[in-house]
C-alpha cells in the first residue's frame, strides 16, 4: 500500500511538473504584473525592441517559457516576452494594512 501511494504522489509530482514548469510548454494561463512598471518585449533579451509598458495588476496571457523569459499575449492580441520576475501567477492588488496611516515616515 505505502509503494503504491508513494508511486501515485511521483506521477503527479511529475504531471505537475511537466505541466506547469517545462520550458516552451504551450498551457495558457493568465498572470498579472507584480511590478509598479513592466515592458514587454519583442525578443527575450533586456535590450530588445519595447512593444509595450504594462502597469501594476495588468493581466497577461502566458504562452511559453524560455529560460527566465514568458511568452505573453496582451489584450490586444500582440505577443512579446516579458522577465518571470515581474510576473505573479496570483491576483495582485495595492492594500493597505491594518495600521496603514496613508503617511510617509
Amino acid at each position: 500500500m505505502k509503494n503504491r501511494l508513494a508511486l501515485s504522489g511521483h506521477l503527479l509530482l511529475c504531471t505537475c511538473m511537466l505541466l506547469f514548469a517545462s520550458p516552451g510548454s504551450a498551457e495558457s494561463n493568465t498572470a498579472y504584473v507584480q511590478v509598479r512598471s513592466a515592458v514587454i518585449l519583442k525578443e527575450p533579451k533586456h535590450l530588445a525592441s519595447i512593444l509595450k509598458r504594462c502597469a501594476f495588476g495588468d493581466p497577461l496571457t502566458t504562452i511559453s517559457h524560455e529560460a527566465d523569459w514568458i511568452r505573453v499575449r496582451m489584450p490586444n492580441n500582440v505577443e512579446g516576452f516579458i522577465h518571470r520576475s515581474a510576473l505573479s501567477s496570483q491576483r495582485v492588488s495595492l492594500a493597505g494594512g491594518k495600521n496603514f496611516s496613508g503617511g510617509v515616515s
